[in-house]
């Protein structure tokens, strides 16, 4: 018997489900399946989950409680059931699966599969059922939760909508696996440049560690603003600044940029600013994507809708199959460029369209580039917003932000450090939000980060170590996997042969080599999972783990086929 007294978190139903799937026998992974394999019904106040198995279609709609913002209060006794310990019977043999639910609250339903008794639709308050299942039939079936509302809970309710980090749910994949003790540990899932940070950066840091002893201000020193409008203007041609620096800026440092500490936290905190929760709002993303574009609009009070990137439209969201109903709802538009995963770029005629769309529409576009600075031809950077803004005549840069950062382009992932920059009326909105967030970037990180910005030599040699570790890489495994080397970024995405769960999981307890699958960077819509069957690998370690990598991924898929 479990006993609740408060709100449940995401993580404490997780583990609820896991127990429900595998009664803590099995290795935490299985309870993958709970929410890979049943069909839920978000978002509102009914969770419904289906599946073949009697305890998973419960699981799941347990933990789909947790995920469409319904607050699980007053849930005082619950005994839940689980999985039959008993061996698996035969073929033709008859298995009973027995369990109890005691909900004090909620209102189930319970439909029986086909079969079982008849068809009709029956409502249980705490009654034992057992049912005997034909072993060689697959039953759906199907419990739905309905959860009356609470008034007494003090905690923001759309906290309950943020889902699981895709670190989370590799953890759980790999717990219970026990890896080969006689290879190292290598680690492609995480996207945390190796890199040495450049001596410039640390050094700037060191030299100016006095300034701690002064409060920093939230708008930034004007000499790192100064220098990003430089770095800006030249690096998107902006203005006319030369390639010696000189010239005039493209955007005004005083009104139109800001310092932010990564744009991990301004990607989040520019949707609580920017979103109206006075109305029915969009927040529309690439999917797969980087989760934190997903939970600020969740914290934002909005909701998410997901633009597939899938291979037939070249890894970008197919913004032509968007209708005007669905724009016209949008506040907030996530892109990026280099994508993450996927590494596709846009080009000039998709961001010109977009901001023709955000005009027309009423509605914002936050562009992450953090990727921007790590291409692989030198002759072809990417393109950026800004950049086609004022190609196109939209000097102002009216409605659009870009968020850029050191984290990749300079190996410097802990000085937090970025900015966004853009629309001078945004920005100003923006800077009057942080002034109370709290968040100004302390003075030495600025000073680190004003040597980063004028440097480029440190960039390239960067640019320079991703292609000899591509190109090592795809001589491995490009015939192996149908790979070609991505236009920018450090990600290889490839298919998998098997379920990308499963592949990873095999990676890891026969290679000790830890891989992101893809449905953990994605979401389901309309039955359709871009993310599914594919790997992220993240080409940040040396080249000799990278190659070492490379050998033991194509030594599983040996084994495989």
């Amino acid at each position: 018997m479990a006993r609740i007294d408060s709100l449940l978190r995401v993580d404490q139903l997780e583990r609820i489900a896991v127990r429900i799937a595998t009664k803590e026998r099995a290795p935490t992974r299985a309870a993958e399946g709970i929410w890979e394999t049943c069909s839920l019904e978000p978002p509102g106040d009914r969770v419904q989950a289906a599946h073949p198995h009697r305890e998973m279609a419960v699981a799941a709609a347990v933990l789909g409680t947790a995920r469409n913002r319904i607050r699980v209060r007053q849930l005082e006794q619950v005994d839940l059931p689980i999985a039959d310990p008993k061996p698996r019977p035969r073929k033709g043999q008859i298995r009973t699966l027995g369990s109890k639910l005691k909900l004090q609250n909620p209102l189930i339903e319970r439909k029986r599969p086909s079969g079982i008794g008849d068809n009709q639709t029956d409502m249980m308050d705490g009654a034992d059922q057992r049912h005997r299942i034909p072993l060689g039939m697959e039953p759906a079936w199907t419990f739905a939760y309905t959860i009356p509302p609470t008034q007494d809970d003090p905690m923001n309710p759309d906290i309950g909508r943020l889902q699981p980090y895709p670190f989370e749910r590799l953890a759980a994949l790999k717990s219970g696996l026990i890896p080969p003790a006689d290879r190292d540990h290598i680690a492609l899932s995480i996207g945390e440049p190796k890199h040495p940070t450049p001596a410039l950066v640390t050094d700037a840091l060191i030299a100016h560690l006095h300034q701690l002893s002064v409060y920093p201000t939230t708008r930034g020193i004007p000499a790192l603003r100064e220098t990003i409008a430089a770095w800006l203007s030249k690096r998107f041609k902006l203005g006319s600044v030369d390639s010696t620096g000189t010239g005039a800026l493209g955007i005004d440092p005083d009104t139109q940029i800001l310092p932010v500490n990564g744009t991990r936290e301004a990607l989040f905190a520019f949707a609580q600013a920017v979103i109206d929760r006075s109305r029915d709002a969009l927040v529309l993303m690439p999917n797969p994507f980087y989760q934190i574009y997903e939970g600020a609009a969740f914290l934002a009070g909005a909701q998410p809708r997901y633009l597939a990137c899938d291979a037939t439209n070249g890894f970008v969201p197919d913004f032509e199959a968007v209708d005007d109903a669905t724009w016209r709802d949008c506040r907030l538009l996530y892109i990026c460029s280099p994508g993450n995963p996927t590494g596709a770029l846009l080009d000039h005629a998709t961001y010109a369209r977009l901001i023709a769309l955000a005009h027309r529409h009423d509605f914002v576009i936050a562009s992450d580039e953090c990727y921007s600075e790590l291409y692989l031809d030198e002759a072809d950077p990417p393109l950026g917003l800004l950049q086609v803004s004022a190609a196109i005549g939209n000097a102002a840069f009216s409605r659009c932000i870009v968020f850029h950062s050191l984290s990749k382009r300079s190996n410097a992932p802990g000085l937090r450090s970025g900015f966004v920059a853009g629309d001078a009326e945004l920005i100003r909105d923006f800077f009057a939000y942080r002034t109370y967030h709290g968040c100004a970037m302390p003075l030495p990180h600025q000073q680190a980060s004003i040597a980063a910005w004028s440097d480029e030599a440190h960039v390239r040699e960067n640019r320079r170590l991703y292609r000899e570790k591509f190109d090592a890489v795809l001589e491995i495994l490009g015939d192996a996997l149908a790979l070609a080397p991505p236009k920018a970024g450090f990600y290889l995405w490839p298919e998998t042969p098997i379920p990308d769960t499963d592949f990873a999981a095999r990676l890891f307890a026969e290679e000790n080599l830890t891989v992101l699958p893809g449905r953990f960077l994605s979401r389901v819509v309309d039955g359709a999972d871009p993310g599914m069957n594919r790997i992220r690998l993240a080409l940040v370690p040396p080249l000799d783990e990278c190659v070492d990598a490379a050998h033991r991924i194509r030594r599983c898929l040996e084994r495989i086929q």
